[in-house]
């Protein structure tokens, strides 16, 4: 995950993430990866550490940044949902930090890539999950 973190594509150049102040950041990862997981069952799985070692990446370039974890656009693999929540909390037992949130309330009910009106009601369930934040 760490070497296109900081690329627009694996052959671009690099992004910069300096002088710039975010409030929040969303991180929306996982169901390539569970589409892999389901293919080579049984493998050796190192999501939850490469998970964990992107999300101090991202807390180490946006340190005040509240940082929400979302997954489960396309249905949700109960491996990479525990794989995420392990990172989540192993980050922010090192950290410190309070401000990482995990949101799994999205579920494309179209049953393949979400349509419009399913972006639609993810953005409200993004939105309203922010503002309850209080930020």
């Amino acid at each position: 995950m760490l070497d296109l973190y900081d690329k627009y594509s694996n052959v671009s150049k690099n992004l910069t993430y300096e002088n710039k102040a975010h409030d929040f950041v969303v991180i929306n990862l996982g169901t390539n990866d569970a589409s892999f997981l389901n293919k080579y069952v049984g493998q050796d799985n190192s999501y939850a550490f490469n998970y964990a070692l992107l999300l101090k990446k991202v807390v180490e370039d946006n340190p005040n940044a509240t940082i929400i974890c979302i997954y489960g656009m396309m249905g949700l693999n109960k491996t990479i949902k525990s794989d995420i929540e392990t990172a989540v909390e192993d980050v922010k037992s090192s950290t410190g930090l309070s401000t990482i949130y995990t949101l799994f309330d999205f579920t494309a009910v179209s049953g393949r890539h979400p349509i419009e009106s399913e972006h639609e009601v993810f953005a409200k369930t993004l939105f309203n999950f922010i503002k309850s934040l209080n930020k």
